[in-house]
């Protein structure tokens, strides 16, 4: 065989396995979706973003690649390009871009991007919508509908923008227009929740008792009304003694005439009754028991005070008589 037959035999040889795939070649270069400007902006719930949000494409030599569709998906409740999704095509240097309105949820709102085939893709943007401008308010919460004399009861209510969003900042006026007892405080502003809050003490009259929150700026349901009644402390109260250095509860309230019975608890260690304070002549202790009772009978209004004879301020109670 010539030597030039051999040399023709070889060319040939190698164009074909060139030409199968041969020599162990992979797959062709791989382009990725690159995240560009536009993350991270603020504006209210249904804005429409000053900065458009853009990637880019680029092939593995980080040069531009132009023509490649990338499909792009609005947060919920918004718009990209004027709809819920849309379809962009990268330019000469490579990038897409597309123009953000947001929905009406405020909180973190996610644009995402995407292209088949591309390394990195999606890609995705967060923003953060904020409350429109305060709409409404609206009972929130109330931690009770009755109570006795000087009870302790805490009223709630949120403020709103049009969408439902909680909105900060509102200023709300509390006042008590039945029943007396005071609100503490009686004006503060809406959290970042959109949430205010008092504390009313209710009258000492039997009877209805009426508290209103009222916001400093018209807004629709204002003022909010909470109502409540205030009743007869009751005859009787019982606190358990034990186990451990504890008085549960540490806090009754009876009528005057009233009788709280004290029980010691199954297991209780060594405790009595001892009385440090009272609107009249202190009680008689309590004998220092491990188990039984004492009852005892307060024919005085106002606040009674006591602790443990063994285990001294560490375990105290109180006990209020209307």
């Amino acid at each position: 065989m010539t030597t030039l037959r051999r040399s023709l035999l070889s060319f040939l040889g190698a164009a074909a396995v060139a030409a199968c795939g041969g020599g162990g070649a992979g797959p062709g270069p791989t382009n990725s979706l690159i995240k560009g400007p536009g993350a991270g902006q603020s504006d209210t719930v249904l804005a429409t973003l000053t900065i458009q949000l853009s990637v880019s494409v680029r092939d593995q030599s980080n040069a531009a690649v132009q023509g490649v569709g990338v499909s792009w998906t609005a947060p919920a409740g918004g718009k990209v390009n004027g709809s819920p999704t849309a379809t962009t095509t990268t330019d000469a240097s490579g990038a897409a871009t597309v123009t953000v309105t947001f929905g009406p949820a405020a909180g973190s709102q996610t644009v995402s991007a995407a292209s088949t085939g591309l390394s990195g893709s999606p890609v995705t943007f967060s923003e953060t919508a904020t409350p429109g401008n305060a709409f409404a308010i609206a009972l929130s919460a109330q931690s009770a509908t009755s109570g006795t004399a000087n009870a302790a009861l805490t009223y709630t209510v949120k403020a709103r923008d049009k969408y439902g969003n909680g909105r900060p900042g509102v200023t709300i006026l509390w006042a008590a227009i039945a029943g007396g007892g005071p609100v503490a405080p009686d004006s503060n502003a809406t959290d970042a929740t959109g949430a205010a809050s008092t504390v009313h003490h209710l009258g000492a009259s039997l009877g209805f008792d009426t508290v209103t929150a009222t916001s400093k700026i018209p807004l629709q349901g204002s003022p909010v009304t909470f109502a409540a009644t205030i009743v007869q402390a009751p005859a009787t109260a019982d606190v358990t003694v034990g186990p451990g250095v504890v008085f549960s509860p540490d806090s009754v309230t009876v009528r005057v005439g009233g009788t709280v019975t004290f029980t010691w608890a199954a297991g209780s260690s060594l405790h009595g009754v001892n009385w440090t304070s009272s609107p009249t002549t202190l009680p008689a202790n309590s004998a220092n028991l491990i188990s039984g009772t004492y009852p005892v009978t307060l024919n005085a209004a106002g606040t009674y005070t006591y602790n443990c004879t063994v285990h001294g301020a560490s375990m105290s109670g109180t006990i209020e008589v209307q």
